[in-house]
Protein backbone atom coordinates (compact mmCIF):
# COMPACT_ATOMS: atom_id res chain seq x y z
CA UNK A 1 0.00 0.00 0.00
CA UNK A 2 1.25 3.58 -1.00
CA UNK A 3 1.67 6.05 1.73
CA UNK A 4 -0.53 9.14 1.07
CA UNK A 5 0.03 12.70 -0.27
CA UNK A 6 -0.17 13.81 3.39
CA UNK A 7 1.74 10.88 4.49
CA UNK A 8 4.84 11.80 2.68
CA UNK A 9 4.23 15.69 2.91
CA UNK A 10 4.44 14.79 6.77
CA UNK A 11 7.80 13.20 6.52
CA UNK A 12 9.36 15.47 3.75
CA UNK A 13 9.10 17.91 6.98
CA UNK A 14 10.11 16.24 9.49
CA UNK A 15 13.04 15.26 7.41
CA UNK A 16 13.80 18.82 6.81
CA UNK A 17 13.53 20.17 10.57
CA UNK A 18 15.43 17.46 11.60
CA UNK A 19 18.48 18.86 8.80
CA UNK A 20 17.55 22.25 9.88
CA UNK A 21 18.58 21.07 13.51
CA UNK A 22 21.64 18.99 12.20
CA UNK A 23 22.99 22.25 10.50
CA UNK A 24 22.57 24.23 13.48
CA UNK A 25 24.39 22.02 15.84
CA UNK A 26 27.02 20.96 13.02
CA UNK A 27 29.81 23.81 14.74
CA UNK A 28 29.39 22.44 17.91
CA UNK A 29 29.44 18.59 16.97
CA UNK A 30 32.19 19.85 14.42
CA UNK A 31 34.15 20.82 17.36
CA UNK A 32 33.37 18.07 19.89
CA UNK A 33 34.39 15.26 17.20
CA UNK A 34 37.65 17.06 16.15
CA UNK A 35 38.59 17.29 19.82
CA UNK A 36 38.12 13.61 20.68
CA UNK A 37 39.76 12.79 17.09
CA UNK A 38 42.87 15.28 16.77
CA UNK A 39 44.60 13.18 18.56
CA UNK A 40 44.63 9.97 16.74
CA UNK A 41 44.10 12.19 13.53
CA UNK A 42 47.88 13.65 14.58
CA UNK A 43 49.08 10.45 15.27
CA UNK A 44 48.25 8.68 12.08
CA UNK A 45 49.66 11.68 10.20
CA UNK A 46 53.01 11.57 12.23
CA UNK A 47 52.99 7.42 11.91
CA UNK A 48 52.16 7.86 8.17
CA UNK A 49 55.32 10.30 7.82
CA UNK A 50 57.20 7.49 9.67
CA UNK A 51 56.18 4.20 8.17
CA UNK A 52 54.48 5.01 5.22
CA UNK A 53 53.48 1.28 4.52
CA UNK A 54 51.80 0.59 7.73
CA UNK A 55 48.39 -0.53 6.83
CA UNK A 56 45.47 0.84 9.13
CA UNK A 57 42.07 -0.92 10.01
CA UNK A 58 39.25 0.74 7.94
CA UNK A 59 36.71 2.21 10.34
CA UNK A 60 34.59 -0.42 10.78
CA UNK A 61 36.92 -3.14 11.11
CA UNK A 62 38.99 -1.13 13.98
CA UNK A 63 35.66 -0.59 15.79
CA UNK A 64 35.07 -4.25 15.76
CA UNK A 65 38.70 -4.51 17.16
CA UNK A 66 38.18 -2.02 19.48
CA UNK A 67 34.85 -2.13 21.00
CA UNK A 68 33.66 -5.66 20.33
CA UNK A 69 36.06 -7.95 20.69
CA UNK A 70 33.86 -10.89 20.99
CA UNK A 71 32.86 -10.29 17.21
CA UNK A 72 34.05 -13.31 15.84
CA UNK A 73 32.50 -14.78 13.03
CA UNK A 74 32.27 -18.48 12.88
CA UNK A 75 31.92 -21.06 9.73
CA UNK A 76 30.42 -24.34 10.43
CA UNK A 77 31.40 -26.47 7.30
CA UNK A 78 29.66 -29.90 6.89
CA UNK A 79 31.18 -33.04 5.14
CA UNK A 80 29.54 -35.77 3.48
CA UNK A 81 31.76 -38.38 4.39
CA UNK A 82 34.69 -38.55 7.61
CA UNK A 83 37.86 -36.66 6.91
CA UNK A 84 40.57 -36.26 8.79
CA UNK A 85 42.18 -33.17 10.33
CA UNK A 86 45.84 -33.82 8.54
CA UNK A 87 43.55 -33.54 5.18
CA UNK A 88 41.95 -30.58 5.91
CA UNK A 89 44.70 -28.57 7.57
CA UNK A 90 47.26 -29.32 4.58
CA UNK A 91 44.82 -28.36 2.27
CA UNK A 92 44.11 -24.79 4.20
CA UNK A 93 47.95 -24.28 4.48
CA UNK A 94 48.50 -24.80 0.68
CA UNK A 95 45.35 -22.24 0.25
CA UNK A 96 45.79 -19.78 2.50
CA UNK A 97 49.15 -19.72 3.99
CA UNK A 98 50.20 -19.76 0.27
CA UNK A 99 53.22 -16.91 0.29
CA UNK A 100 52.96 -17.32 -3.32
CA UNK A 101 49.36 -15.58 -2.94
CA UNK A 102 49.87 -12.24 -1.42
CA UNK A 103 46.21 -11.75 -0.75
CA UNK A 104 46.33 -13.95 1.57
CA UNK A 105 49.30 -12.82 3.40
CA UNK A 106 46.68 -11.19 6.73
CA UNK A 107 46.88 -14.94 7.59
CA UNK A 108 49.60 -14.32 9.16
CA UNK A 109 49.55 -10.35 10.17
CA UNK A 110 48.50 -9.41 13.30
CA UNK A 111 46.61 -6.48 14.30
CA UNK A 112 48.02 -3.84 17.07
CA UNK A 113 45.92 -1.82 19.18
CA UNK A 114 46.43 0.83 21.35
CA UNK A 115 44.03 3.19 23.39
CA UNK A 116 44.66 6.51 21.65
CA UNK A 117 46.45 5.29 18.60
CA UNK A 118 44.81 2.98 15.38
CA UNK A 119 45.20 0.07 14.63
CA UNK A 120 47.10 -1.68 12.20
CA UNK A 121 47.73 -4.80 10.77
CA UNK A 122 51.89 -6.06 10.93
CA UNK A 123 53.42 -9.03 9.95
CA UNK A 124 53.81 -11.86 12.64
CA UNK A 125 57.48 -12.78 14.01
CA UNK A 126 58.41 -16.51 13.42
CA UNK A 127 54.55 -17.38 12.49
CA UNK A 128 53.74 -20.82 13.65
CA UNK A 129 50.30 -22.14 12.49
CA UNK A 130 50.26 -25.44 14.80
CA UNK A 131 48.41 -23.20 17.64
CA UNK A 132 45.55 -22.17 15.16
CA UNK A 133 44.76 -25.71 14.12
CA UNK A 134 42.88 -27.64 16.51
CA UNK A 135 41.60 -31.45 15.57
CA UNK A 136 39.25 -32.88 17.97
CA UNK A 137 39.18 -36.44 17.67
CA UNK A 138 36.43 -37.89 19.84
CA UNK A 139 32.90 -38.62 18.50
CA UNK A 140 30.26 -35.80 18.95
CA UNK A 141 26.52 -35.41 17.72
CA UNK A 142 24.56 -32.45 16.55
CA UNK A 143 24.14 -31.30 20.78
CA UNK A 144 27.35 -32.04 21.79
CA UNK A 145 28.73 -30.25 18.63
CA UNK A 146 26.26 -27.46 19.90
CA UNK A 147 27.91 -27.04 23.20
CA UNK A 148 31.10 -26.96 21.90
CA UNK A 149 30.49 -24.36 19.83
CA UNK A 150 28.65 -22.19 22.58
CA UNK A 151 32.00 -23.02 24.68
CA UNK A 152 34.46 -22.06 21.80
CA UNK A 153 32.35 -18.44 21.17
CA UNK A 154 33.36 -17.65 24.75
CA UNK A 155 37.38 -17.73 23.64
CA UNK A 156 38.50 -14.51 22.89
CA UNK A 157 41.19 -14.11 20.17
CA UNK A 158 45.12 -14.15 20.95
CA UNK A 159 46.06 -10.21 19.65
CA UNK A 160 49.33 -11.88 19.80
CA UNK A 161 48.69 -13.99 16.75
CA UNK A 162 46.91 -13.69 13.46
CA UNK A 163 43.16 -13.33 13.92
CA UNK A 164 42.13 -16.83 12.67
CA UNK A 165 41.52 -20.47 14.25
CA UNK A 166 40.37 -23.74 12.60
CA UNK A 167 38.74 -26.72 14.86
CA UNK A 168 38.12 -30.11 12.55
CA UNK A 169 35.99 -32.74 14.37
CA UNK A 170 37.02 -35.72 12.31
CA UNK A 171 34.11 -37.82 14.27
CA UNK A 172 30.84 -35.74 13.91
CA UNK A 173 27.09 -37.73 13.73
CA UNK A 174 24.63 -35.42 11.87
CA UNK A 175 20.95 -35.15 13.20
CA UNK A 176 20.42 -37.92 10.39
CA UNK A 177 22.44 -40.36 12.12
CA UNK A 178 25.05 -40.02 9.44
CA UNK A 179 28.56 -40.18 10.05
CA UNK A 180 30.71 -37.41 8.70
CA UNK A 181 33.03 -34.15 9.89
CA UNK A 182 32.36 -30.73 10.83
CA UNK A 183 34.57 -28.06 10.74
CA UNK A 184 34.52 -24.52 12.24
CA UNK A 185 36.60 -21.49 11.18
CA UNK A 186 36.55 -18.75 13.07
CA UNK A 187 37.65 -15.07 12.16
CA UNK A 188 37.71 -12.24 13.62
CA UNK A 189 35.12 -9.04 12.42
CA UNK A 190 37.90 -7.12 12.15
CA UNK A 191 39.39 -9.67 9.31
CA UNK A 192 36.71 -9.33 6.77
CA UNK A 193 32.91 -9.52 6.61
CA UNK A 194 30.28 -12.23 5.42
CA UNK A 195 30.99 -11.11 1.95
CA UNK A 196 34.92 -11.22 2.03
CA UNK A 197 35.11 -14.55 3.99
CA UNK A 198 32.88 -16.15 1.20
CA UNK A 199 34.99 -14.80 -1.49
CA UNK A 200 37.64 -16.30 0.63
CA UNK A 201 35.85 -19.50 1.26
CA UNK A 202 35.56 -19.96 -2.49
CA UNK A 203 39.64 -19.74 -3.44
CA UNK A 204 39.84 -22.62 -1.29
CA UNK A 205 36.98 -24.73 -3.01
CA UNK A 206 36.81 -26.90 -6.30
CA UNK A 207 35.19 -26.51 -7.96
CA UNK A 208 35.06 -22.53 -7.10
CA UNK A 209 32.66 -20.84 -9.48
CA UNK A 210 29.15 -21.77 -10.52
CA UNK A 211 28.31 -23.88 -13.55
CA UNK A 212 28.19 -21.45 -16.70
CA UNK A 213 24.73 -21.48 -17.38
CA UNK A 214 23.69 -20.33 -13.49
CA UNK A 215 26.52 -18.05 -13.63
CA UNK A 216 24.69 -14.84 -15.22
CA UNK A 217 22.30 -12.86 -12.86
CA UNK A 218 20.47 -9.72 -13.31
CA UNK A 219 21.21 -6.68 -10.87
CA UNK A 220 17.71 -6.00 -9.01
CA UNK A 221 19.16 -3.23 -7.45
CA UNK A 222 17.21 0.56 -8.53
CA UNK A 223 19.47 3.27 -9.36
CA UNK A 224 18.87 6.61 -6.73
CA UNK A 225 19.26 10.06 -8.16
CA UNK A 226 21.03 12.61 -6.21
CA UNK A 227 18.20 14.13 -4.57
CA UNK A 228 17.02 11.15 -3.43
CA UNK A 229 20.48 10.21 -1.91
CA UNK A 230 20.15 13.10 -0.43
CA UNK A 231 16.51 13.10 1.47
CA UNK A 232 17.16 9.19 2.03
CA UNK A 233 20.33 10.04 3.82
CA UNK A 234 18.86 12.60 6.14
CA UNK A 235 15.71 10.12 7.01
CA UNK A 236 18.25 7.32 7.90
CA UNK A 237 20.61 9.54 9.67
CA UNK A 238 17.26 10.51 11.79
CA UNK A 239 16.94 7.53 12.08
CA UNK A 240 19.85 5.83 13.49
CA UNK A 241 20.44 8.60 15.70
CA UNK A 242 16.95 8.62 17.12
CA UNK A 243 16.26 5.21 17.08
CA UNK A 244 14.68 4.02 20.56
CA UNK A 245 16.01 1.86 22.88
CA UNK A 246 13.84 -1.71 22.75
CA UNK A 247 12.63 -2.79 26.39
CA UNK A 248 13.78 -5.61 27.99
CA UNK A 249 11.68 -8.92 26.98
CA UNK A 250 11.94 -12.44 26.42
CA UNK A 251 13.99 -10.97 23.12
CA UNK A 252 16.43 -8.75 25.07
CA UNK A 253 18.10 -8.83 28.27
CA UNK A 254 18.47 -5.67 30.63
CA UNK A 255 22.02 -6.44 31.58
CA UNK A 256 24.81 -6.32 29.34
CA UNK A 257 25.69 -9.84 28.17
CA UNK A 258 29.78 -9.98 28.47
CA UNK A 259 32.09 -11.79 26.57
CA UNK A 260 33.12 -14.82 28.85
CA UNK A 261 29.11 -14.89 29.58
CA UNK A 262 27.27 -18.22 28.80
CA UNK A 263 25.47 -18.50 25.38
CA UNK A 264 23.70 -21.27 23.54
CA UNK A 265 23.56 -22.02 20.08
CA UNK A 266 21.14 -23.85 17.43
CA UNK A 267 21.08 -24.39 13.66
CA UNK A 268 18.28 -26.25 11.80
CA UNK A 269 17.84 -27.35 8.12
CA UNK A 270 14.55 -26.75 6.59
CA UNK A 271 13.09 -29.92 5.40
CA UNK A 272 9.81 -28.60 4.20
CA UNK A 273 11.41 -26.53 1.27
CA UNK A 274 14.50 -26.18 -0.62
CA UNK A 275 16.15 -22.40 -2.73
CA UNK A 276 13.59 -23.35 -5.77
CA UNK A 277 10.81 -24.07 -3.67
CA UNK A 278 10.80 -20.60 -1.71
CA UNK A 279 11.64 -19.15 -5.34
CA UNK A 280 8.73 -20.60 -6.29
CA UNK A 281 6.47 -19.48 -3.74
CA UNK A 282 7.97 -16.00 -3.80
CA UNK A 283 6.59 -15.81 -7.58
CA UNK A 284 3.28 -16.87 -6.40
CA UNK A 285 3.16 -14.55 -3.69
CA UNK A 286 3.85 -11.29 -5.58
CA UNK A 287 8.06 -11.50 -6.60
CA UNK A 288 8.82 -11.72 -3.02
CA UNK A 289 12.45 -13.05 -2.55
CA UNK A 290 13.80 -15.73 -0.65
CA UNK A 291 15.25 -13.23 1.97
CA UNK A 292 11.61 -11.66 2.33
CA UNK A 293 10.35 -15.16 3.02
CA UNK A 294 12.68 -16.37 5.81
CA UNK A 295 12.55 -12.84 7.35
CA UNK A 296 8.76 -13.42 7.70
CA UNK A 297 9.28 -17.03 8.83
CA UNK A 298 11.65 -16.10 11.59
CA UNK A 299 9.11 -13.10 12.55
CA UNK A 300 6.39 -15.69 12.50
CA UNK A 301 8.33 -18.23 15.01
CA UNK A 302 9.19 -15.56 16.91
CA UNK A 303 5.71 -14.24 17.32
CA UNK A 304 4.47 -17.71 18.39
CA UNK A 305 6.87 -18.67 20.74
CA UNK A 306 6.29 -14.89 22.57
CA UNK A 307 2.94 -16.50 23.16
CA UNK A 308 4.16 -19.25 25.54
CA UNK A 309 7.05 -17.05 26.93
CA UNK A 310 6.51 -15.92 30.58
CA UNK A 311 8.32 -12.54 30.35
CA UNK A 312 6.33 -9.56 28.77
CA UNK A 313 6.62 -8.76 25.15
CA UNK A 314 6.35 -5.84 23.41
CA UNK A 315 4.44 -5.14 20.43
CA UNK A 316 7.69 -5.16 17.97
CA UNK A 317 11.40 -5.43 18.57
CA UNK A 318 13.75 -3.76 16.33
CA UNK A 319 16.10 -5.85 14.48
CA UNK A 320 19.76 -4.96 12.81
CA UNK A 321 20.18 -6.19 9.06
CA UNK A 322 23.44 -6.85 8.11
CA UNK A 323 23.95 -6.49 3.96
CA UNK A 324 26.54 -6.50 1.62
CA UNK A 325 26.40 -3.30 -1.10
CA UNK A 326 28.50 -5.70 -3.18
CA UNK A 327 27.15 -8.01 -6.22
CA UNK A 328 26.29 -11.35 -5.16
CA UNK A 329 28.76 -12.31 -8.92
CA UNK A 330 31.93 -10.91 -7.28
CA UNK A 331 31.96 -13.88 -4.89
CA UNK A 332 33.28 -16.23 -7.67
CA UNK A 333 35.51 -13.13 -9.55
CA UNK A 334 39.04 -13.93 -9.86
CA UNK A 335 41.34 -10.99 -8.16
CA UNK A 336 42.46 -9.90 -11.22
CA UNK A 337 39.17 -9.52 -12.34
CA UNK A 338 38.12 -7.68 -9.38
CA UNK A 339 40.64 -6.58 -6.60
CA UNK A 340 40.28 -8.98 -3.52
CA UNK A 341 39.97 -6.52 -0.31
CA UNK A 342 40.32 -7.35 3.10
CA UNK A 343 37.80 -5.23 5.83
CA UNK A 344 34.22 -4.38 6.16
CA UNK A 345 34.17 -2.04 2.97
CA UNK A 346 30.98 -3.88 1.57
CA UNK A 347 29.17 -4.11 5.17
CA UNK A 348 25.80 -2.41 5.49
CA UNK A 349 23.01 -2.66 7.58
CA UNK A 350 19.17 -1.59 7.92
CA UNK A 351 16.79 -1.63 10.67
CA UNK A 352 13.68 -3.44 10.67
CA UNK A 353 10.90 -3.78 12.72
CA UNK A 354 9.52 -7.21 13.55
CA UNK A 355 5.85 -7.65 14.87
CA UNK A 356 6.28 -10.25 17.47
CA UNK A 357 3.41 -8.80 20.18
CA UNK A 358 -0.26 -9.66 21.23
CA UNK A 359 -0.98 -6.64 18.13
CA UNK A 360 -0.11 -9.49 15.36
CA UNK A 361 -1.20 -12.20 17.07
CA UNK A 362 -4.09 -13.10 14.11
CA UNK A 363 -1.78 -12.52 11.24
CA UNK A 364 -1.29 -15.25 9.26
CA UNK A 365 2.26 -15.65 7.33
CA UNK A 366 1.10 -13.97 4.22
CA UNK A 367 0.20 -11.39 6.42
CA UNK A 368 3.63 -11.24 8.01
CA UNK A 369 5.19 -11.26 4.50
CA UNK A 370 3.05 -8.16 3.58
CA UNK A 371 4.38 -6.56 6.48
CA UNK A 372 8.25 -7.57 5.66
CA UNK A 373 8.03 -6.63 1.81
CA UNK A 374 6.21 -3.23 2.88
CA UNK A 375 9.55 -2.68 4.82
CA UNK A 376 11.99 -4.03 2.70
CA UNK A 377 10.93 -2.50 -0.38
CA UNK A 378 11.58 0.87 0.59
CA UNK A 379 14.49 2.21 -1.56
CA UNK A 380 15.92 4.60 0.92
CA UNK A 381 17.04 1.24 3.08
CA UNK A 382 20.41 1.46 0.14
CA UNK A 383 21.12 4.50 1.88
CA UNK A 384 20.76 3.74 5.14
CA UNK A 385 22.46 0.98 4.85
CA UNK A 386 25.67 3.29 4.02
CA UNK A 387 24.87 6.12 6.40
CA UNK A 388 24.68 3.32 9.67
CA UNK A 389 27.74 1.70 8.84
CA UNK A 390 29.40 5.47 8.47
CA UNK A 391 28.20 5.81 11.95
CA UNK A 392 29.70 2.45 13.17
CA UNK A 393 33.01 3.46 11.27
CA UNK A 394 32.78 6.71 13.08
CA UNK A 395 33.19 4.78 16.70
CA UNK A 396 36.17 2.86 14.80
CA UNK A 397 38.32 6.42 14.30
CA UNK A 398 37.52 7.56 17.96
CA UNK A 399 40.51 6.28 20.28
CA UNK A 400 39.67 3.17 22.35
CA UNK A 401 40.03 4.82 25.62
CA UNK A 402 36.55 7.23 24.64
CA UNK A 403 34.98 4.61 22.30
CA UNK A 404 34.04 2.27 24.50
CA UNK A 405 32.13 3.84 27.02
CA UNK A 406 29.99 5.20 23.99
CA UNK A 407 29.08 2.32 22.65
CA UNK A 408 28.18 0.56 25.20
CA UNK A 409 25.59 3.49 26.00
CA UNK A 410 24.59 3.80 22.07
CA UNK A 411 24.83 0.92 20.40
CA UNK A 412 22.51 -1.64 22.23
CA UNK A 413 19.06 -0.31 21.00
CA UNK A 414 17.99 -3.52 18.96
CA UNK A 415 16.92 -6.56 20.36
CA UNK A 416 18.06 -9.29 17.52
CA UNK A 417 20.84 -8.91 14.64
CA UNK A 418 20.12 -11.14 11.44
CA UNK A 419 22.74 -12.02 8.46
CA UNK A 420 21.84 -13.79 5.33
CA UNK A 421 24.93 -15.41 3.76
CA UNK A 422 23.51 -16.70 -0.05
CA UNK A 423 26.29 -19.53 0.00
CA UNK A 424 27.31 -21.24 -3.51
CA UNK A 425 24.50 -23.03 -4.86
CA UNK A 426 26.11 -25.97 -6.37
CA UNK A 427 28.26 -29.51 -5.06
CA UNK A 428 31.77 -28.54 -4.36
CA UNK A 429 34.63 -29.61 -1.77
CA UNK A 430 36.53 -27.07 0.13
CA UNK A 431 39.97 -27.89 1.79
CA UNK A 432 39.54 -31.67 0.75
CA UNK A 433 35.85 -31.21 2.03
CA UNK A 434 33.36 -32.40 0.13
CA UNK A 435 30.36 -29.99 2.01
CA UNK A 436 26.79 -31.61 2.59
CA UNK A 437 26.32 -27.83 4.23
CA UNK A 438 26.83 -24.96 6.18
CA UNK A 439 26.17 -22.74 8.51
CA UNK A 440 27.98 -19.31 10.72
CA UNK A 441 27.48 -17.68 13.99
CA UNK A 442 28.44 -14.75 15.46
CA UNK A 443 28.00 -14.59 19.60
CA UNK A 444 25.10 -12.45 21.05
CA UNK A 445 27.14 -8.95 22.84
CA UNK A 446 25.93 -6.73 25.37
CA UNK A 447 21.84 -6.58 25.22
CA UNK A 448 21.55 -7.18 21.37
CA UNK A 449 20.41 -10.99 22.84
CA UNK A 450 19.90 -12.79 19.53
CA UNK A 451 22.12 -13.45 16.88
CA UNK A 452 20.01 -15.20 13.99
CA UNK A 453 22.15 -16.60 10.50
CA UNK A 454 20.29 -17.43 7.30
CA UNK A 455 22.81 -19.49 4.86
CA UNK A 456 22.04 -21.27 1.67
CA UNK A 457 24.10 -23.51 0.21
CA UNK A 458 23.81 -26.26 -3.17
CA UNK A 459 19.68 -25.41 -2.74
CA UNK A 460 19.20 -25.99 0.98
CA UNK A 461 18.32 -23.64 3.59
CA UNK A 462 20.03 -23.47 7.22
CA UNK A 463 18.67 -21.49 10.20
CA UNK A 464 21.54 -20.41 12.97
CA UNK A 465 20.51 -18.91 16.36
CA UNK A 466 22.66 -17.91 19.03
CA UNK A 467 21.52 -15.99 22.49
CA UNK A 468 21.97 -14.92 25.65
CA UNK A 469 22.13 -18.31 27.96
CA UNK A 470 20.35 -16.07 30.47
CA UNK A 471 17.26 -15.64 28.20
CA UNK A 472 16.26 -18.53 25.97
CA UNK A 473 17.82 -22.37 26.35
CA UNK A 474 18.81 -24.43 23.75
CA UNK A 475 15.73 -26.29 23.90
CA UNK A 476 13.62 -22.71 23.25
CA UNK A 477 16.45 -22.18 20.25
CA UNK A 478 15.73 -25.87 18.82
CA UNK A 479 11.87 -25.01 18.61
CA UNK A 480 12.16 -21.42 16.90
CA UNK A 481 13.95 -22.59 14.23
CA UNK A 482 12.84 -25.89 14.10
CA UNK A 483 9.19 -26.88 14.32
CA UNK A 484 7.95 -23.14 14.67
CA UNK A 485 10.02 -22.15 11.22
CA UNK A 486 8.83 -25.16 9.44
CA UNK A 487 5.46 -24.57 10.33
CA UNK A 488 5.59 -20.81 9.16
CA UNK A 489 7.77 -21.66 5.63
CA UNK A 490 4.87 -24.52 5.08
CA UNK A 491 2.18 -21.79 5.11
CA UNK A 492 3.82 -19.68 3.26
CA UNK A 493 4.15 -21.83 0.48
CA UNK A 494 0.91 -23.44 0.09
CA UNK A 495 0.11 -20.65 -2.50
CA UNK A 496 3.06 -22.09 -4.71
CA UNK A 497 1.90 -25.76 -4.19
CA UNK A 498 -1.96 -25.19 -5.24
CA UNK A 499 -4.90 -26.96 -3.77
CA UNK A 500 -4.57 -30.50 -2.42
Amino acid sequence: RQPSLAACVCGFVLDLVFFMITVALMPVNVVLFLTACCLPIFSWIVQQLLNPRREYLDGISSAFFNLVEESIIHGVFFSKKQVTSDVVFRHFTRTYLNDNISEFRRFKQRAVRSNVFWPYWTDTKHFNPAPHFIAVKEPVDKQELEKRLASIQLKLMNLERPLWELYHFEDYTDEDGNKCSASVVRVHHAMADGFTCLRMMMQGCRPNKPPQQTQARAERRPKVGAFQFFRFGIRALRKVVLLLPDSASTYKASKHLEATDPKVLTWSTLRSGSVQSLKDAGRQLGGASVNDLVIAAITGSLRKYAQTAPNKIPEDITSVMWVSSSPLKHIYSDFKEYPFKWGNGTLGSIYLKLGVGAKFSDFSAVDTLDVVRQATSDMGLMVEAVVATSILALFGWLPRCFGRGLWKVLANKVSISMSNVPGPQFPLDWCGVPLRGMSFFTPPIGTVSIFVTICTFDGGVSVGMGADASLLDVEALRKITGELFEAEIRDLQKPALGPV
